[in-house]
């Protein structure tokens, strides 16, 4: 998909004062001083924590309510703008600036109009044709004080703005005004059309704040990527550093890469948007490359020299530390509970340890009861569901080695498969799943496999796998007896199922019996069936009082708070309450 980006370079407009649109982060202190949220950059777990917890943003449905064929902008839904501000004040407050941003909601309707002039004519100019489609003089406000995007809208223009990808955005302009310290409003104008070229951002850039006092920050300086520890799905090629006052037309750039230097290109120095900035591209990758996926954590040593402000020659000299946030890490930690493992009725004291870069803790209890599912396809599809396509059987009677029938799984179409249990079992010290397991006639391109979801993660861990040669006959000439050791995630809530995987290729049709996975026998050792939770509750001074309604089987779970968003429930701790 092509994206077009472009920035207003123009005098400071005179934007109305609207109403705040309050998140999580603290409101303006009564000092003058500015908060909101804050990162600990030096942590790699704080910056693991926060990317992990407030970097995504679930998509809002149908969030635009205006018309392309109307020249209607009508406007978004709230909880989309909240999330484009979101998504600015992370990236602030990585950088380590206020990341206080709120809606100017006197903007936001002229940014608005400006997004479907956009959208409506499939160009951006910050001075807009009286013959172009939709055009109006609110539109044309809003055009020429924001910065304009086509192609993208909401959190993907903000990360398309600080990329800031493309010949026509040397100086990495859009970067510089979303993270000029001043900014407190900003409005945000989104269009939504059917197709590409159809979709329009257009945020203002700055606001009544723009000659403002610098409001003090850690460092006098600002960096993308900045100072300490960064994920590196969010580095981009283009690297800027700004400083106020600064003359960059001298200043030279040198990069070391876990000590070796680094090849870098910089571009022509710029003063026209927000302060001045120096752009340099890293790695040799091309301005709109995506930053590669580190093998390791990676250090990179960054120097400016020669840069002058005023009658002083400076440099500047820091270190950014390039990860992956989903790797496996010594200083990676999750939320616990600690405490005894017996109580009575009355109830007793637990703790949850404090995390780096938490702004809080929630826990939860579990009642839960032993639970051994042994399922034949004698008993229909029993404890499992099935997803997919459908259009076969999925019940056979052809196999033999079977009772009467067992599962199965084939293709139709292009797509996943899938035999999932309809339970989230919580599994023990001992927890295995043990299944009979055939693969008939498949295609090369058709896998089976067996996976796992522990609670709160995204994405499902495979833990087998088989596949075919695509040859015209079974692959397994017999039934085989499977066993996997589940004790790696004990004491954890989780999701188990069988995926029919084909994506891409070659398949057989499933009108001929012996095409497919079949499977049968399939039964679940030392697992916990949970018959209640409780609702998520504060954990206070890192403490909190269980006081069960009922005897039995519990299990104590916390998580971690981002200001007030959670992110993924930890181990469980067992308790008897008797």
């Amino acid at each position: 998909m092509r994206r077009w980006l472009a920035i207003c370079l123009w005098s400071l407009p005179l934007l109305g004062q609207g109403e705040d649109v309050m998140d999580e982060y603290e409101p303006i202190a009564l000092d003058g001083s500015r908060l909101g949220w804050q990162v600990d950059g030096s942590q790699r777990e704080a910056v693991r924590l926060f990317y992990s917890v407030r970097y995504p943003s679930p998509a809002v449905a149908n969030f635009w309510q205006g018309s392309l064929a109307d020249c209607q902008p009508g406007e978004t839904l709230p909880a989309h703008r909240l999330a484009t501000l979101r998504r600015i004040n992370w990236y602030r407050a990585m950088a380590g600036l206020p990341a206080d941003l709120r809606e100017d909601l006197a903007a936001t309707p002229k940014a608005q109009a400006a997004a479907l002039v956009a959208a409506a004519n499939g160009r951006i100019s910050h001075e807009l044709r009286p013959d172009w489609r939709c055009a109006t003089p609110e539109a044309q406000q809003g055009a020429r004080f924001s910065a304009m995007a086509l192609g993208v809208s909401g959190v993907q223009a903000v990360d398309a703005f600080m990329r800031d990808a493309g010949a026509q955005n040397v100086g990495a302009n859009h970067r510089r005004w979303l993270l000029y310290p001043q900014t407190m409003r900003i409005g945000v104008g989104d269009v939504d059309g059917p197709t590409p070229a159809q979709r329009a951002s257009a945020f203002t850039a700055f606001d009544e704040m723009y000659s403002g006092n610098r409001p003090p920050l850690a460092r006098d300086f600002v960096a993308w990527p900045p100072p300490g520890w960064v994920p590196y799905p969010v580095v981009f090629a283009r690297w800027s550093l700004s400083l106020p006052q600064a003359d960059f037309r001298a200043a030279r750039v040198s990069m070391l890469r876990d000590g070796v230097p680094v090849a870098v290109q910089q571009e022509p120095p710029s003063a026209a948007a927000g302060e001045p900035t120096l752009v340099w591209l890293a790695e040799g990758l091309g301005d709109g490359a995506s930053w590669p996926c580190p093998a390791r954590d990676t250090r990179y040593q960054i120097r400016v020299e020669q840069i002058r402000q005023g009658e002083t020659e400076r440099q500047i000299e820091y270190e950014v530390m390039v990860f992956d946030p989903d790797t496996a890490h010594a200083s990676r930690h999750e939320a616990r509970v600690l405490g005894p493992a017996q109580t009575a009725l009355s109830g007793a004291l637990f703790s949850v340890p404090a995390l780096p870069g938490a702004t809080g803790q929630q826990w939860r209890a579990l009642r839960v009861t032993a639970w051994a599912p042994q399922d034949s396809a004698e008993a229909d599809l029993g404890n499992w569901r099935y997803q997919g396509a459908g259009g076969y059987a999925t019940l056979s009677t052809r196999q033999p080695g079977v009772d009467l029938q067992s599962f199965r799984l084939a293709h139709r179409h292009m797509g996943d498969e899938v035999l999932e249990l309809a339970d989230s079992p919580v599994l023990g010290a001992a927890a295995a799943l043990t299944f009979r397991s055939r693969l008939g006639i498949a295609g090369a391109d058709e896998q089976a496999l067996v996976e796992i979801r522990p609670e709160g993660q995204a994405h499902w861990t495979v833990l087998t796998t088989q596949r075919s040669a695509g040859e015209s006959r079974a692959v397994d000439a017999l039934w085989r007896e499977q066993r996997i050791d589940l004790r790696d995630y004990a004491q954890r809530r989780v999701q188990l199922r069988f995926r029919y995987r084909f994506d891409h290729g070659a398949f057989y049709s499933p009108e001929d019996g012996r095409v497919g996975w079949f499977l049968d026998d399939i039964r679940l050792e030392d697992a916990f069936r949970v018959l209640a939770s409780t609702e998520p509750a504060r954990v206070e001074a890192g403490q909190f009082l269980f006081a069960p309604d009922q005897p039995g089987a519990w299990r104590l779970q916390a998580r971690p708070l981002v200001y007030r968003a959670a992110g993924e429930w930890g181990a469980l701790w067992p308790v008897q309450v008797d």
